[in-house]
Parts: C-alpha cells; structure tokens; sequence
C-alpha cells in the first residue's frame, strides 16, 4: 500500500511536496550523473510544476524529462500536457537537460509507436520518479477506468480514451513502464479526493474500478493529499 501523507493546509501540502521531490533527486544525483523524471499533465500537479521551477537545489541540467500521459490535442491547447508542463515548469527553466514529447499534427498510432520505442532505448530503471496526478474516479496518468490499456503487459505506452465530457483520445505510460521506477509520488487535491485514496488504500477495488490501484504493487509509492480544497 502507498504511504500516505495528508495535509490541511495548501502550503504546507506543496512545501512538503516539493521537498520530497528535491531530497529525492538530490540523492540518485549523489550516486549517478543523471535523473530522469516522467510528468503528468493532471490539473492536481500545475501548482507543484510552479513550485518546483522556483526550486534552487534541483540541477535543471541533469534532468531529463518524459511525459507520463498526453491528450491528442493541439501542444498549444490547454487540454495538452505539453502545453500544462511547458507553461507552469519547463518555460521557466534556463538549462533543463532535455524535455521528450510528440507532435500531435502526427496520427495518434505513430506518436504511441513512437514513444514506446524511445523508452525501450533507455537504461533500466526506465525512470527515476515518477510524478501523477489523482483523477476523481481514481484515474492516473491517461488511464481510465474500464479501459483495455490496465491490462497491457508489454507495451510501455497505449492509446486510451477519457469518459469525461471532453472525449480525448490520448496515449499514456502502461503499468510495465510506470512500475520500472524508483519511485512514484500521486499528488491528489480537491474535494472527493480523500475518499478515493481511502478507497485505494483500503485494497477493497480493482484496477478496472480505480486505476490507481495499479501502483500498489510499487516498492516505494507515496501518496500526498491536500484535504485544504
């Protein structure tokens, strides 16, 4: 199960938060040259994005980035993680060593094919941290509830399709490439939210009811929740 961390209060959640990002990558740079971070466009992450591009211990120049999930919208719409990532964090950094995504003028099978090579490049582990957010019916990443791509075994990266009332088809990182990391950390704010990580934490749903559950099986997953909102 994750280790959960609740908060009360906004602040105190996103300092915590952005510590524990820094000890983090602090730590793998103690022993290795590089670290490689996959990013969530989850609307729960944007306020942490803002915090960290201010962050002064981070090494921007060591850091690669990946994308964890991406709707097949225009990178300058605001539905795209692109857009989400690049404007809160990535466009504020002088020297970020390098930032993986797609064009999605191309057609949504090439950008998965596409991606899913690149990772099949990296060394293992595939990722250092990874970072996502919570979805209000227990989503992560691009995958949803009910949806085929929970099941994948071997591809690290899937096409899927939101319920919600948007509609976007979008690709996300599978289970095989979210679990080949160090570490995970869910960042999981607004109203309702504790009771999906209550519902996670208490093992009683499944992966195609609550997605998230997926990531119990991670040696180190933690979970922090603002119940401020």
């Amino acid at each position: 199960m994750p280790n959960l961390h609740r908060f009360n209060n906004e602040d105190d959640y996103l300092s915590a938060l952005t510590k524990a990002i820094e000890d983090f990558v602090m730590e793998r740079l103690s022993v290795q040259r590089t670290i490689k971070l996959a990013l969530s466009g989850a609307e729960d992450l944007i306020p942490l994005y803002e915090r960290m591009s201010q962050s002064r211990i981070i090494p921007w120049g060591r850091v690669i980035l990946f994308l964890a999930d991406e709707r097949y919208a225009p990178l300058n719409s605001k539905e795209s993680s692109f857009h989400r990532i690049s404007e809160s964090l990535v466009d504020h950094l002088k020297n970020l060593r390098k930032f993986y995504s797609y064009n999605t003028k191309e057609p949504l099978e090439t950008l998965v094919h596409w991606y899913d090579q690149t990772l099949r490049l990296q060394e293992q582990p595939l990722f250092d941290l990874v970072l996502l957010g919570l979805g209000a019916d227990g989503s992560i990443a691009n995958l949803f509830a009910n949806d085929s791509a929970l099941h994948e075994k071997r591809r690290l990266v899937a096409q899927t399709r939101s319920l919600d009332q948007n509609g976007f088809e979008s690709m996300s990182l599978t289970f095989p490439a979210l679990l080949d990391s160090q570490k995970i950390i869910v960042a999981a704010t607004g109203q309702g939210k504790n009771k999906i990580v209550d519902r996670w934490v208490s093992g009683e749903a499944t992966v195609d009811e609550l997605p998230a559950t997926g990531l119990s099986g991670h040696k180190d997953v933690e979970v922090f929740l603002d119940e401020s909102m």
